[in-house]
Order: C-alpha cells, then sequence, then structure tokens
C-alpha cells in the first residue's frame, strides 16, 4: 500500500516504517506520521512545518510553490488537491461507491435536518450516520463522539468513514456550513443530494459581507450531484442572483401553492401535534408529528425530500416515524418540572424570531434569556436584543461565550438604540437562569436560547463545563 500511497503522490520516497497516522492539523502530528500542508483560514499550513518537524513526522506534503526548504522528507505537490482523495481512499481502504452523502446547508435548521434525516434511515433498517454539530454519530440516535466543526474537514470525515462496515451501503448525514464551504472541506466528496433551506444574515465576522456569506452557501449546487438539490422556493431570486445555475436544474419547495416540484401544506401546528402534507409531482404524503413550529415542520420535509430523492422506488408512506425526535437543544421543553421551559440553540435575528413568536403565541407571556458570542459577528447583537424585546414581556441579557472580549462591550453593542425597563442583565449565566425561574407562572414560558446543547462556556482563553439544562434541573430537584 505504502507505494501506490507514493504513486498517488508522485513522489520518488520509500518509507521503511509504518505510517502512524496522516493529518493536516499540526497539533495532531506524532512521530511516522504524513503531514499535509494546505490553505487554511488565515495562513497556508507550510508556516507550521518549523513545529511539526519537532515531532519526528515521517513526511511533510504541502502545495505552496512559494514555501522553500531543505529537509528530505518535505515535498512539494503541485496539484494535491486533486490528488487528496485518491490518497485518502487508499490510505483508509474506502471505496466511495459504499457511500451516500446527503448534505443539509441552510443559516438556521442544519442539525434537525441531518438529524430527521438519519432517524427517518434508520427507521427504514438502512445503515445511517450523521456528522454535524452534534458530532459523530453511526447507526443510532444518541452515541455521539465529538468533532471539531460543525463541518469537519475531509481528513476527519474519513477517519470516521474508516470505521463503518463497508458491506452495506452507507448513508452519511452531512450538516454543511458556510465555513466549510467557503474553505473547501468537502473537497472531492459529491454529494448524492442536498438542500438549501433558508439563507438569512449570519457568520459576518466570517464573512465579511452577505454576498460572500451567500455564494458559499450556494457552492452547495456545485458538490452536488445534478438534479438532486433542493431549494427553498423563497431562494430563486438569491439564485439567480448570485450564481449561473440554470433554476431547471434545481427543484424548489413551496408553501404557497405555486407549481413547484413540491408543495408543503400545513394544516395544523401546535405543540401537541401537528398535521401537514407534502406532494412531490403526482405523489402525496401525510404527517402527523409532534413537530413544532412551522421551520421544524420544514427541516422534517427537506430530509424526506432527501430520502424521497434516493428512494423513489420505495413505498415511504408506509414508515412509521412516530418515533422521529428533535436533537438535544433543539426547541426542547424540560421535561418532569412544574414550569415551562424550553432551552434552544437559536443564536441569530432569524431564528430568535422564528422561535420567539410562535412560542409567545402558545402563552401569555414569554421570558427570553440569551447572549452574544464575543469575537463573533457584533451587528447582529442589538438586531437579536430587539426581536427578543418584540416578542417578550422581559429579556435576561447574559454571558454566551464571551471569549476574549468583555461582557460590558457586548452589553454596549446589543443595548445600541435601546432603553427598555424589561431588560434585566446579569453576566453570570447561572443566575440568569435562576433569576429566570423566578420570574415564571403557569402560563409563562422562560426560553434560554444561544447554547442549546452545548456544554461549555469560553471566557479569557478558557473553557470550562456549563449546562443550561443541568442548571434548570438542578434549581428544580
Amino acid at each position: 500500500m505504502i507505494k501506490k500511497l507514493m504513486s498517488i503522490l508522485n513522489i520518488d520516497f520509500i518509507p521503511t516504517r509504518k505510517i502512524s497516522a496522516i493529518t493536516n492539523f499540526s497539533k495532531d502530528v506524532k512521530k511516522d506520521s504524513i503531514f499535509f500542508a494546505l490553505d487554511g483560514v488565515n495562513r497556508h499550513g507550510t508556516s507550521y512545518i518549523d513545529e511539526v518537524i519537532s515531532k519526528d513526522p515521517m513526511l511533510i506534503i504541502h502545495n505552496n510553490k512559494d514555501y522553500a526548504c531543505g529537509h528530505n522528507n518535505v515535498f512539494f505537490v503541485e496539484d494535491l488537491t486533486e490528488k487528496l482523495l485518491p490518497f485518502l481512499c487508499e490510505y483508509y481502504q474506502i471505496d466511495l461507491d459504499k457511500f451516500k452523502f446527503i448534505g443539509f446547508t441552510g443559516t438556521n435548521g442544519k442539525t434537525s435536518a441531518a438529524y430527521f434525516c438519519h432517524q427517518i434511515l434508520i427507521s427504514m433498517n438502512l445503515s445511517s450516520s450523521y456528522i454535524g454539530t452534534l458530532g459523530f454519530l453511526n447507526n443510532s440516535i444518541n452515541n455521539f463522539i465529538e468533532s471539531k466543526n460543525t463541518t469537519p474537514g475531509v481528513f476527519e470525515i474519513f477517519n470516521f468513514l474508516s470505521t463503518l462496515d463497508q458491506s452495506r451501503t452507507n448513508h452519511i448525514c452531512l450538516e454543511v456550513s458556510s465555513h466549510a464551504l467557503d474553505q473547501n472541506r468537502l473537497k472531492g466528496i459529491q454529494l448524492d443530494v442536498s438542500s438549501i433551506m433558508n439563507i438569512t444574515k449570519d457568520h459576518l465576522d466570517y464573512h465579511l459581507t452577505e454576498e460572500s456569506y451567500i455564494k458559499s452557501k450556494l457552492k452547495i449546487i456545485d458538490i452536488t450531484k445534478s438534479g438532486s438539490t433542493f431549494v427553498n422556493n423563497l431562494l430563486k431570486k438569491v439564485i439567480i442572483n448570485h450564481t449561473n445555475h440554470n433554476l431547471d436544474s434545481l427543484k424548489f419547495l413551496d408553501s404557497y401553492g405555486s407549481n413547484d416540484d413540491c408543495f408543503l401544506h400545513i394544516e395544523e401546528c401546535n405543540m401537541k401535534q401537528s398535521k401537514f402534507s407534502l406532494r412531490i409531482n403526482s405523489d402525496l404524503f401525510n404527517f402527523s408529528q409532534k413537530l413544532f413550529p412551522e421551520f421544524n415542520i420544514q427541516n422534517f420535509i427537506y430530509a424526506f425530500l432527501s430520502i424521497h430523492r434516493l428512494y423513489q422506488d420505495k413505498d415511504l408512506s408506509k414508515l412509521s416515524l412516530d418515533s422521529i425526535k428533535l436533537p438535544k437543544g433543539r426547541l426542547q421543553i424540560v421535561e418532569d418540572i412544574k414550569d415551562n421551559i424550553i432551552i434552544d440553540y437559536a443564536h441569530n435575528p432569524d431564528s430568535f424570531k422564528n422561535i420567539l413568536k410562535p412560542i409567545n403565541e402558545q402563552f401569555k407571556g414569554i421570558i427570553t434569556l440569551f447572549g452574544c458570542g464575543g469575537d463573533r459577528d457584533k451587528e447582529k447583537r442589538p438586531l437579536m436584543l430587539k426581536t427578543a424585546l418584540k416578542y417578550s414581556e422581559t429579556v435576561i441579557f447574559t454571558s454566551d461565550n464571551n471569549r476574549s472580549e468583555c461582557f460590558e462591550s457586548i452589553v454596549d453593542d446589543a443595548m445600541n438604540g435601546h432603553s427598555s425597563t424589561n431588560i434585566k442583565i446579569i453576566k453570570d449565566r447561572k443566575k440568569a437562569i435562576i433569576q429566570g425561574c423566578k420570574l415564571l407562572t403557569k402560563d409563562k414560558c422562560l426560553l434560554i436560547l444561544g447554547k442549546g446543547h452545548e456544554e461549555t462556556q469560553e471566557e479569557n482563553g478558557e473553557r470550562f463545563y456549563f449546562s443550561d439544562e443541568e442548571v434548570v434541573n438542578e434549581i428544580y430537584k
């Protein structure tokens, strides 16, 4: 195998020892590993070579033509990005024909849609894995393995794929972030089907402009098999203005009665049970699911559409989907307590509106607790507070990963243009949750937003354990 690996890279080097690992992350390099120095977000991987050499790697491979190095185990490979996929397949002995990749992108809903898709596939007795914000998950709905990013890089993904049974087809349900698309983290992987569920303004701390963010999201079309991308009907103008793709090559989901490929009709939507139907060309599917509010129904529909695209020959109307549930930290109702408390990952103005508006209609009053992440998009901070104030009788502003920013600076950004006696500012998130619980009555609801499933807080370069759910359970025990 070693000779073939070197042949793929087209380098004249025959290792005399066994390769211990392969990675493109300098901190993971160990003795006898191969380090791939590739383009990064802020700098090229070659800037870490001096650090890596001290760890005694077997080989260092890079594609930076401007980098010069005298070490005899450092090689320049000009077309490295094209050779990376066959190298990974050979190293991990992976046959990509044994995998079906299903991708979901959007400002909001990626986690839920990918997790729904994973659960539906399992209900069909098919082999399925989930990769995304929650980590890695293989043929189960609970046993998560932590990942570094929402969409891991191709090295991390292939390492995970190598653990799967290739005697049967494996379905990989992927969250695909704008960062991953912009950085080409999925280079070489073709999605069998994908969905663009929504696009609103977010992550401008990274993308800088809304146009750059939109173009990154739409790149998912380029890595998907032709004719297999589902798109929200409301994004037609966005597609026309930002890509050269013909609308006829895409499949649109509509809920307003047009003649698009797929039509969603929501008959009833509430916290107890929702009823809705989906027409795909001439096929009609009726659902009664415990999904709320409407955006979660839409997330479910994108998952179902993806599976229908892959298995049009199967009778999906007979599937038993009663056990389908939201992932942890997504509209999570805290159970076995006397008060109404919901924990959710919502962390931008659009997701705030999507959850606060329908929840407000279910209760006489809502208390919204949230913070804004430090060292991240500052423009959305006052917009998040504005949305929270619109639908809440009380807003509690608290910490949510302040990182290197001081909390007071984050508060100032959020409060810009706002003055209200309905805002309470409590830096300590645990104390803020305690205060929120004290304000509750039986006809009110406390929404704890921003962290969802997360179990850490980050401040001044340090991470420490923190779980919104555990704090609530401790209060009510």
